[in-house]
């Protein structure tokens, strides 16, 4: 209830024992007190449920001239911020999936709310997009609503490539697996893969979870030879080629250089990835003796 704002319209910072208890005041007197806020005397009379009000006591209006919107104490400031970035971000799906939400602090306007319980609606002036928005927030307090206009800024979020489903290691990646998520700015690594051409073809190396943002060291080349397969292995230098059988000492992708040792005689060497079965050397033409 602290967290939704909705027990009390001021900043609690809570120090003791982990568990306590809050009770909400449901008088008529507490609910009357809170209604009425002291301001310099105006000429404007009001009511606070039914019953008159001195003219230098009224509640939060709607209506307060931008050159008496009193100041706000860093706590009932922060508060605010907190409410209205909070109540902006919920707004659509397009804000909460796209936008990371900031509302300069320094608007004279924010006064306007400074007796809010609890912000009841935020609508839009501008349409959703890129960089400072204007909008009107409706607050409630114990006199009734009470709204500003004012302004927001929204910050796209960067979108990271993720995984529909989760992946097991060794999976084949095609377009079906994926899709983006948005992450925060303060969450974002540089290993996360943004372009999903990239991933398609190839090979899940580090399982990977649903919805989670796949890294660049999470995929790698498809695996074509394995560890102990029998390969073919090609030699080519100064326009002749020799085959010949050997044993993979290791695994790799297309491309990849993996380590194999041929039968007779048995000699270790260093080849390059073809196709499955095959790789080749390729090897210096002899040096010309002057």
């Amino acid at each position: 209830a602290i967290r939704a704002a909705e027990a009390t319209a001021a900043l609690i910072e809570i120090q003791g024992p982990r568990a306590i208890q809050v009770v909400f005041d449901r008088s008529e007197k507490r609910a009357a007190q809170a209604a009425a806020v002291a301001i310099p005397k105006t000429g404007v009379a009001a009511a606070v449920d039914g019953q008159a009000v001195d003219d230098q006591v009224r509640p939060a209006l709607a209506v307060v001239p931008a050159d008496q919107t009193p100041p706000l104490d860093p706590a009932t400031r922060k508060r605010l911020l907190y409410w209205i970035e909070t109540a902006v971000a919920q707004y659509d799906d397009v804000v909460t999936a796209g936008f990371e939400v900031a509302m300069p602090p320094d608007q004279p306007v924010l006064g306007r709310l400074a007796d809010a319980r609890r912000i009841r609606e935020v609508r839009f002036i501008d349409p959703v997009g890129e960089g400072m928005r204007r909008i009107t927030v409706v607050g409630d307090t114990a006199a009734g609503p009470i709204e500003a206009e004012l302004l927001i800024e929204l910050d796209p979020l960067p979108q990271a490539v993720a995984s529909r489903a989760g992946l097991r290691r060794g999976h084949r990646i095609t377009a079906a697996d994926l899709t983006t998520v948005p992450i925060p700015h303060s969450q974002w690594r540089d290993a996360y893969v943004v372009d999903p051409e990239s991933l398609i073809g190839q090979e899940v190396f580090t399982p990977v979870r649903s919805g989670h943002p796949i890294q660049v060291s999470d995929v790698r080349r498809p695996v074509l030879i394995k560890r102990g397969d029998l390969v073919e292995v090609r030699v080519f230098g100064g326009g002749i080629t020799v085959s010949t059988n050997a044993k993979s000492l290791g695994e790799g992708g297309e491309m990849d250089l993996v380590q194999v040792e041929t039968f007779d005689p048995k000699r270790k060497l260093i080849a390059r990835v073809v196709e499955p079965g095959l790789v080749e050397v390729i090897s210096r033409a002899p040096g010309v003796s002057r």
